[in-house]
């Protein structure tokens, strides 16, 4: 039995049965569920063995922020998804979410994704920045607000890869 990952957004839009036994959070997914009728059903899922509850290893965290940084996508991305991704990567695991940096990110690493109720995304992106003066584009920093060569205003972009 393939074991699914949930982000968030997707425990708050399933139906809540756990019942088969392959469903993985992590203890901060735990933290982000606010809905004490969500909680309870989850912490039943857990006690009854149908859901349990991982972390992944250090290394693996680290990856998946050198990977974000390189595409652009680390400013996209809370910790919980950095944690999500990085766990899906170490375990294999499929990873269910809503967040489209979450699936952009799954791409660029392949990981297999699911998506809850919304269309998951049909390309792979790579983020930059792009100078409105004279056209230069510029590896993704968010902190760069202007153009070192001629002045002007950057304008953050995708493309697809």
């Amino acid at each position: 039995m393939k074991k699914m990952l949930l982000d968030t957004s997707v425990i708050y839009r399933s139906d809540l049965n756990f019942s088969d036994g392959s469903y993985v959070v992590t203890n901060n997914v735990l933290q982000e569920v606010r809905d004490e009728t969500v909680k309870s059903v989850l912490n039943s899922a857990i006690n009854k063995g149908e859901m349990v509850v991982e972390e992944p290893g250090n290394d693996y965290i680290k990856k998946v922020r050198e990977v974000a940084g390189e595409t652009g996508d680390i400013q996209r991305l809370s910790d919980v998804d950095i944690e999500l991704i990085a766990l899906a990567l170490e375990k294999k695991y499929l990873l269910l979410s809503d967040d489209y940096s979450i699936q952009n990110m799954c791409r660029h690493l392949g990981i297999k994704y699911g998506r809850g109720m919304r269309d998951g995304i049909n390309e792979r992106l790579e983020w930059f920045m792009l100078c409105e003066g004279c056209g230069r584009r510029i590896p993704y920093d968010a902190a760069m607000k202007e153009c070192s060569v001629c002045g002007s205003e950057l304008r953050k972009k995708a493309v697809s890869s």
